[in-house]
């Protein structure tokens, strides 16, 4: 039970520290009066696997994705449904950094 908290802890910090560098980053290479939409929604896809070197696990991101519905379509690869969600992020995206800049 106690391994299995501390693996638990472990994947979360990992997944905090990631999200928390990707958020750090787009505040230095975008600079916007707005807050960035991945500090309002963000998907990781968090991945393990053995290190052949050291032989030890090691998490991974296999996949970032950001805004509203990002799981809805995940299973989906070439569906129009998905596509339409792709093109219509981009817009609510847009839609919310103008009410955040406003606010």
């Amino acid at each position: 039970m106690a391994q299995r908290e501390a693996s638990r802890k472990q994947l979360y910090d990992f997944a905090r520290q990631t999200y928390q560098g990707l958020i750090d980053r787009e505040r230095v290479n975008f600079k916007s009066p707005s807050q960035s939409s991945i500090e309002l929604i963000c998907r990781l896809d968090v991945g393990i696997m053995r290190n052949e070197s050291t032989g030890k696990w090691e998490y991974f991101v296999n996949e970032v994705e950001r805004g509203f519905l990002v799981c809805l379509f995940g299973s989906l690869e070439h569906s129009p449904m998905r596509e339409a969600a792709d093109e219509m992020m981009e817009d609510i995206i847009k839609l919310l950094d103008m009410m955040y800049v406003s606010a």
